[in-house]
């Protein structure tokens, strides 16, 4: 919005590697039989968002780019949740994950 084209180019792509390494990150051999969709189902979103940050970024779409931040940052949220949440309180299947 500032204008700042070249930095605007620069973030959105070091956010689109970021976004690529985490898909990549994502272990579907050892996400167990419950995890694996889970796993799919972040596969999905991560591509969703790199997919958005593409456009965002080649057509000046500002909704497109607030969207995928709208979206990791939720993602985010979610991971710290999780993080918080004490394995032993989880039932049986859900603590493996």
């Amino acid at each position: 919005k500032a204008g700042e084209m070249i930095e605007k180019g620069q973030r959105l792509i070091q956010a689109q590697d970021i976004v690529l390494q985490l898909a990549d990150a994502l272990d579907a051999e050892g996400a167990g039989p419950g995890g694996l969709e889970i796993v799919g189902n972040l596969e999905r979103l991560y591509l969703y968002i790199y997919r958005r940050l593409i456009k965002g970024n080649n057509a000046l779409d500002i909704g497109a780019i607030e969207e995928a931040r709208k979206l990791m940052s939720n993602l985010y949220e979610a991971w710290e949740l999780a993080l918080e949440t004490d394995p032993e309180t989880l039932p049986p299947a859900r603590a493996r994950l």
